[in-house]
Order: C-alpha cells, then structure tokens, then sequence
C-alpha cells in the first residue's frame, strides 16, 4: 500500500487526484513504510487518561497500552517492524489518507481512499466521569481501558482485511480483539459500518454498546474543552494542545507522563533512547502553568496532592520523577531482540536517571504550589512546614553540584540552571510563606553568587 499524504478538506482530496510530485516529507514516508517504519511525525495520539495508543497516518494502531501508560504494549511495532504487534485495516492499491480529531475531542478519524472506494476509520479509547462526580471533577473517571476502532465505508466498494498482531515487549499484556468482520479479506461496501475493539480481557462487546461509549467520550472531552477559557492567538491550536495535555494524565493519581512511548531515539541510531512513560516533576509542573493559563484548575489540585504524597518523606529524597502510581523505583532494563524505532537501539524499560540528583526539580515544585494559589487553591500551615523544610534543605545544599536537568549520565557538575532554581526556591517560599528569618539574606546570597560565578566575561550565563 502507497500513502498519500493528504490534509482534511485539501482540494486534491476531494477531487480525488493524485499528483506524481511529492515533498520530501512525502518521500520520507513512502520510503520508510517500505522498511516497515513510519516517520514520528505520522503519528497521532488518542487515550483515556490511563492508557494510551498512537495511530499512524495509514491508519495502523503501532502502538498500544490498555489501562496504564506503562503497562507492557499490546502493539509496538513502533520499536520493532517484524515483531511488534499492530492493529491494521490491510488495503490494496495506492491511497490517499486523511486525518483530523473530531472536533474538541481525542476521537481520531482517518479517511483512506483509493480506486474503489473510500473508508472511514474511527479511533477512541473510551472515558467518561464517574457517577457520583461533581460538576467540575474531571479527575476521577471511569474507563474500561479498551480501544475502539469503527470501520465504514463512505463510497463504492474497498477490499480489505482486519489484521491484528499481538506484540510485546515483556510478554505480560493480554487483549481480545472483538469484531464483526469476518476473518480474512473482506469487501466493504457503501454504507457498512463494523467495529473492531481490543479489550484487556474477555468483555461484551456489541455495536449499541460502542455506540453509548462513543457518546460518552465525546461528551466528555467536549464538557473538558468548555471550560478553556483562552481566546487568544492560534485558538486551534492551543486547545488541541490542551487536550494532548489531558490524555496524558493519569486520572487515578493526577501523574502526568512525559511521553506515551520507550525509547523513541533522540537521534537516529543513536543510543539516547529512554522510557518517558513516567511523571517528571519538572514536565507536570510547566503543564500545570499551560493549563492554568487556560483556566483549569482541577488538574492543579490533583497534582498538589501527588506532591504532597511524595514530599511526606524526607526532602533530601525527593525524587526527580516517579512511577504513575506514585512508585519509587523505576529501575532500568535493556530488552534484547528488538531492533529499535527504524534500527535505533537499544530498547529500554524504565529509567535509572530516577536516582540522580537535580536540585533544580525543588523550584518546580513550589511553582507548581504557587499556581495552585493562584487558581484560588489554599496553602495550608502542614503546606508552609513542608515549604520551610524544603527551603532548609536548599540552603544546605544549593553551592553542591548535581546532574541538572539534562540528566547527563556523568560526573556530577555545577549547572547555572540548577543554581538559578535554588534562588527560585527561595523566592517562591517568600511569596507563599512570607518572608521568614534569613530568607530574604539567603535568597541575595544566591543572587550575587550566581552572577558572579554563573556568567562568561562576555556576560552570557554558562551552562556549568
């Protein structure tokens, strides 16, 4: 199968046509699903802030985890063309495909036309809020953590065959595929629509009940979305964010991943490839800005109390990043036998880096505390206790050096950053707190030093 790569609404698709001149992003791609792998960029995503999967432009599901972020992938022949897993519409001929989310929601529809015919796929992972939940709860959820895959055809007749190939990466994940198509190849003529849902375990699946989910996860993302309160510049564009934002929540704890996927390369054919499938305190901190300038506040709230369960240890333990379900170690593994994204090894699970120190990561955290506030949230006398322990910990060790926010995997050194995010510290507990004693003092120290020391003759800051 030849793909296209065609916009909704381009003049090309709706006439049909098919133009022998492609881009080079076009080119990228053909040559690349020959290899068995499809650009990054091809990929759109769609969950249920609990799992996720990523759909690619030809409509195949190369990625997959039901019910966790982290849970063992049910498809990912993301990171292995032959033996990863995948859920596919198996076409013949060239096609031209194209894409778009319904509107103010993450229901993904792909179009695929070709000489026959034409066919619509329509991709969701089910959510919707729980019964007894308040009007403005949109943290706690229900979701049965499956995927839901509609299949119709919109004009003449196409060929095609539902194919779906189990793969992992450790031999855990377990799902059904539920569907109405028959086995083998299929031709799908005007009119028809059928389904195709992968479930963890055995379930009752039937076309009214997908139907009511359908409405469900549609009224769900558009009651969230109503509530966005921007009206700026690039409107589209913020609010898709803001739902990309969401789905990667994890609504049971309010842990926010820094990806959906492991070991995407940071260069190809490089060996910087890690797990992201966790919630750096960093990453949720600057999401919680985003949102709050979008008027939510909910996902601020959630997210305090994540930190508030994690700073009830000791400081000095406070952890770069944890596991969604608050976990602590996250160790690192390589798993042999997996090419890589298009031969990018290695492929891991986990990630060491969350035993490294970065001072920076305390900065955030009282930011984080700050929008809170802000958003009308109220800091409480056990809150200022824990801020003056965190202010304590700092003064101590702020001259120290660390690992920063890049997480070099070397000699520990002194970055600018992780010293500009002390003096933060200071400054944001002097807003929360007010100033107690020798914390103004404490906060000019760092000041000085950082000017002095931070900065090349020139007088741009350095990065150690």
């Amino acid at each position: 199968m030849r793909i296209f790569l065609m916009p909704f609404g381009s003049k090309r698709h709706a006439a049909g046509g098919v133009s022998a001149g492609y881009p080079l992003a076009q080119l990228l791609s053909l040559r690349m699903a020959e290899r068995g792998y499809r650009p990054i960029a091809d990929y759109a995503a769609i969950g249920d802030c609990h799992g996720g999967a990523l759909v690619a432009r030809d409509g195949g599901i190369d990625w997959c985890a039901l019910g966790r972020f982290d849970a063992d992938p049910v498809c990912c022949r993301l990171l292995d063309a032959r033996r990863g897993g995948h859920l596919s519409l198996e076409l013949q001929g060239e096609v031209e495909a194209s894409r778009g989310y319904l509107a103010d929601t993450n229901i993904l529809r792909t179009e695929l036309a070709l000489a026959g015919g034409r066919v619509a796929l329509t991709d969701f992972m089910p959510v919707g809020r729980k019964p007894e939940a308040g009007p403005n709860d949109y943290v706690s959820l229900n979701a049965p953590g499956w995927l839901v895959r509609r299949i119709e055809c919109l004009e003449g007749a196409v060929d095609c065959e539902l194919v779906f190939r189990p793969g992992r990466l450790l031999g855990e994940a377990q799902a059904t595929l539920h569907s109405d198509l028959r086995a083998g190849r299929t031709l799908l003529r005007l009119g028809t629509r059928h389904y195709a849902v992968l479930t963890p375990a055995d379930a009752r699946v039937d076309a009214a009940r997908l139907d009511a989910l359908e409405r469900i996860t549609t009224a769900f993302w558009t009651e969230w979305m109503s509530y966005c309160r921007y009206t700026g510049p690039y409107a589209g564009m913020v609010r898709r964010s803001a739902l990309a934002l969401k789905l990667m929540t994890y609504a049971p704890t309010g842990a926010v991943v820094a990806a959906l996927t492991t070991s995407l390369p940071e260069q190809m054919g490089g060996a910087r490839n890690w797990d992201y499938r966790f919630c750096w305190v960093r990453d949720a901190a600057l999401m919680l800005h985003a949102l709050a300038a979008l008027g939510y506040s909910g996902e601020s709230k959630r997210f305090l109390d994540f930190m508030r369960r994690m700073l009830a240890d000791p400081i000095e333990t406070f952890q770069v990043m944890y596991g969604i379900n608050m976990e602590k170690t996250l160790d690192e593994r390589v798993l042999e036998g997996f090419e890589g994204y298009a031969g990018s090894r290695p492929v891991r699970i986990g990630n060491e880096a969350y035993r490294q120190r970065q001072t920076d990561l305390y900065a955030y955290g009282l930011e984080a505390a700050l929008v809170f506030r802000r958003l009308g949230g109220r800091i409480t006398k056990q809150d200022e206790a824990v801020i003056g322990r965190v202010v304590a910990f700092i003064a101590q060790c702020w001259h120290e050096p660390d690992l920063g926010l890049w997480e070099m995997r070397g000699a520990p050194r002194h970055f600018v950053h992780s010293k500009a995010s002390c003096w933060v510290v200071v400054d944001r507990a002097i807003r929360l707190c007010g100033a107690q004693p020798g914390w103004i003092e404490l906060r000019d120290r760092m000041a000085k030093e950082l000017l002095a020391r931070g900065r090349a003759p020139q007088g741009h800051f350095v990065q150690a």
